[in-house]
């Protein structure tokens, strides 16, 4: 299952690209329903690094400013010091 996260400024174009790039083969799930994120590094779920393809504080940043209030869950696969790895991953997410 893929995930696509829309966020830019109002009345830029999301809806017509939802509308005509991915209504086909999406659904479209309103913030406000969403109980839980999940989140995981790209490539291999590793830790939150600059090895990493996701930045993940302006998601967190946007999910702040939409006043979601629902949880954050992150997955890694430790490749070093395990503590150390979630301790950069909170100082990292803690937007």
């Amino acid at each position: 299952m893929d995930l696509v996260i829309l966020i830019g400024l109002q009345a830029s174009g999301k809806s017509t690209f939802v509308r005509t790039r991915l209504a086909e083969t999406h659904v479209h799930v309103s913030k406000d329903v969403i109980g839980h994120v999940h989140t995981a590094g790209n490539p291999g779920r590793a830790e939150l690094d600059d090895t990493q393809e996701i930045n993940f504080p302006p998601i967190l940043r946007k999910l702040v400013s939409l006043k979601y209030a629902g949880y954050v869950g992150h997955e890694f696969i430790p490749t070093r010091d395990p503590v150390a790895g979630l301790k950069q991953a909170i100082s990292l997410c803690d937007v």
